[in-house]
């Protein structure tokens, strides 16, 4: 179950760099020996170990539990070596000081001091690309999963610049600009979940720009994959809620200006939210957020019937302003030659 999860990931992701790849073909030919120097360049700075991964701190934990996770199948798995021990002297062989919480090794938590089980203590959507990763190839492709991510977030970056940019080089400029900045170079060569979040973001709003530029309907598509790439991010960090709290937003005010092909969108954003939730719940809740969610649903009917009627009005009205204008012209006089 766990591999399968963690090639949904990586499903969703290489989808959402191709049907954008795909939309930006022609951007792409434009001054194709220059995309490929900066892709080469980039290949070259970023596909290297980072020089500060250590084991007890938070890139070794990412490392060291996407490894964990492809070698058990598992999210949590009963340690042999600490089933041994006797419940009384446990406690000699965890990580750290009282308050740093219940850990033989600083990258998962023992969730069952009795049964010696060990569980996620970090979100673990970036471990399962890990995960993934290292049951196709070795454990050293684990290092390679955050730079490849940078890369897919150089090509989105691009989509974005070239369509939002009347420039004919916003799009190389963009792509060279993010793969070649040196705080780039720094940390997308680490081990860190931000990247993939960020990414899944990006790719999702230059997904929806897509469809928004399409007319109703023709491109439903990519409202659906924007939306899964957008609902995904806060598995992989939880600083990307800052960013998809006000797309949600957004996208609520694209839908009341009449676009209903939109409604798409929150449909696939509820189940990601309750999915978020059920992981809070039963498998980590490292940020503490689960009391948030909880206080949330107890207000959710009244929530939903507010944003449904709110909608609704607004939708009708729309299509009354549109019958409105459609008259208008249909009955106005010809002009006189």
């Amino acid at each position: 179950m766990m591999f399968v999860i963690g090639v949904f990931f990586w499903v969703l992701a290489l989808a959402a760099v191709a049907r954008l790849l795909y939309a930006s073909r022609t951007v792409v030919r434009t001054h194709a020996w220059l995309w490929g120097l900066l892709a080469l360049m980039a290949i070259g700075l970023l596909f290297r170990p980072h020089e500060d991964i250590f084991g007890g701190e938070d890139p070794g934990s990412y490392l060291n539990s996407g490894v964990t996770y492809g070698r058990q199948g598992a999210l949590f798995y009963v340690d042999p070596l600490l089933a041994q021990v006797p419940p009384e002297t446990r406690s000699a062989f965890y990580y750290g000081h009282a308050g740093y919480g219940t850990t033989k090794d600083a990258c998962l938590w023992v969730v069952n001091t009795d049964a010696a089980l060990l569980g996620p203590h970090f979100q673990p959507a970036y471990p399962l690309l890990i995960s993934v990763a290292t049951r196709l190839g070795n454990n050293s492709w684990s290092l390679y999963v955050v730079p490849l991510f940078a890369l897919f977030t150089g090509l989105v970056l691009m989509a974005l610049a070239s369509r939002l940019l009347a420039h004919r080089l916003a799009g190389l400029i963009a792509f060279g600009c993010y793969l070649l900045n040196p705080l780039t170079l720094w940390h997308a060569r680490c081990a860190r979940p931000e990247i993939i979040a960020g990414f899944m973001f990006f790719a999702g709003l230059a997904l929806l720009l897509l469809a928004w530029q399409a007319r109703h309907w023709t491109q439903w598509w990519d409202i659906l994959l924007g939306a899964l790439c957008i609902g995904a991010a806060p598995f992989f960090h939880i600083t990307a809620w800052y960013l998809v709290i006000p797309a949600a937003m957004a996208v609520g005010l694209v839908i009341l200006r009449g676009r209903t092909d939109f409604l798409l969108y929150p449909l696939v954003a509820m189940g990601m939210l309750l999915l978020f939730y059920g992981e809070t719940r039963y498998v980590t809740d490292y940020y503490h957020v689960q009391r948030f969610f909880e206080a949330t649903f107890n207000y959710w009917p009244f929530l939903a019937l507010g944003l449904a009627v709110l909608a609704g009005t607004s939708l009708a009205m729309n299509r009354a302003r549109t019958g409105i204008a459609t008259d208008g012209n249909s009955i106005r006089p010809p002009k006189a030659a």
